[in-house]
């Protein structure tokens, strides 16, 4: 289980970094935990849940706030205070299907943990 958590961590971190470019990676690693966790939180273990909310108008209160809570950790993490550089890396983000599998995956370890 802390092999497919270090390998998604890992997978998820990377694309953070190809995205804000952040020279700080450790904090990529964190921000790839958080959102994990985020999604661990709010009960998002497949794409299409993800997809769904994507799917929605962006006037739409419940697509604004969860953009909003993915580019939140952007801005905390990455330190890149422009917040509509955030919104639409966090846009960005969450149509790869790669990034949300990494994130998933750990969200559902998470999930795991907090059971035992």
């Amino acid at each position: 289980m802390s092999n497919t958590m270090f390998e998604c961590t890992k997978e998820a971190s990377y694309i953070l970094w190809e995205h804000t470019q952040e020279s700080n990676t450790l904090d990529l690693w964190y921000c790839a935990e958080d959102i994990a966790r985020y999604f661990e939180k709010k009960d998002i273990m497949d794409r299409e849940t993800v997809y769904a909310t994507m799917n929605m108008n962006t006037y739409n209160s419940e697509y604004v706030a969860f953009v909003r809570e993915i580019a939140y950790r952007l801005y905390v993490y990455s330190g890149c205070d422009d917040d509509l550089t955030n919104w639409y890396i966090a846009e960005r983000l969450l149509t790869i299907s790669e990034w949300l599998d990494a994130l998933i995956k750990m969200a559902s370890v998470y999930r795991i943990k907090n059971t035992d």
